[in-house]
């Protein structure tokens, strides 16, 4: 693993990198080069070898089971993750950071209800709650079906970050698949509002565009009976993606 860290960075000073396992590799012009190798990462770390406890003064510390959760979850070894995780809450059950990474974690793993219970709990208790964390909040409430908190939680991430493209994204996708308005095409909005920000950035949004315009192309084709629009939004698809089966059957009838 090789990152690349500003100089100026707040958030990763050298500590905490050292603490991650990372070995300084360069000094740039305004950066930092960071290198970790994963195969040299070890499954028992030095300080859980019995000699050291010999020494109380080579006992894991807190910070030690937080970076060892953080690296164990980098590598995948889910397992000693949530181990590490579950020691280092029990010790200090309300470090923020620690929530965000264990929810995240827990996602990711497939655990939605237990995500959705400490990045609740990370909601509640801390005053940063960033755009990851509603990002894995919103979409844990979705695996499980849960579309009502999943929506408020993707309207409190757009109402906190608008500039965020993906916001939009999510709300969209789950009002298009729970179907939460009375009226039919209820996600109509949530895609206009996607698009208008998504398309700032296209190369970045592709995928979501793609999936947008098909969504207002069919609305104009089979609701508002306007060809015209859907023709304009069907070419906009296909534009980015050439096979895109759904808009190319489309343009097919408007031709």
């Amino acid at each position: 693993v090789l990152v690349l860290i500003p100089n100026t960075s707040e958030y990763w000073p050298t500590a905490k990198m050292l603490g991650f396992g990372f070995k300084r590799i360069a000094q740039l012009k305004g950066w930092q080069a960071w290198g970790f190798d994963i195969h040299t990462y070890k499954e028992v770390p030095d300080w859980l070898n019995a000699k050291f406890w010999a020494n109380p003064t080579k006992k894991m510390k807190d910070a030690d089971y937080i970076y060892s959760a953080r690296i164990a979850s980098q590598v995948g070894d889910t397992a000693k993750a949530f181990n590490y995780f579950a020691i280092a809450l029990a010790n200090d059950s309300l470090n923020c950071d620690l929530l965000a990474d264990y929810g995240k974690a827990l996602f990711v793993a497939q655990r939605s209800a237990d995500a959705v219970k400490v990045l609740s709990t990370k909601k509640a208790n801390c005053t940063r709650f960033t755009n990851a964390d509603y990002s894995y909040l919103g979409r844990a409430y979705k695996a499980l079906g849960d579309s009502l908190n999943a929506d408020t939680i993707f309207a409190e991430f757009t109402a906190k970050y608008p500039a965020l493209a993906s916001g939009y994204l999510y709300r969209a996708e789950l009002q298009t698949k729970f179907r939460m308005s009375s009226d039919e095409y209820g996600a109509l909005p949530h895609w206009q509002k996607y698009i208008e920000v998504a398309e700032k950035n296209a190369a970045v949004n592709k995928s979501g565009l793609i999936e947008g315009y098909d969504y207002l192309g069919f609305y104009y084709f089979e609701k508002a009976k306007d060809k015209a629009q859907a023709k304009t939004y069907f070419s906009k698809a296909q534009e980015l993606d050439p096979g895109d089966t759904f808009a190319a059957e489309y343009l097919g009838k408007l031709n």
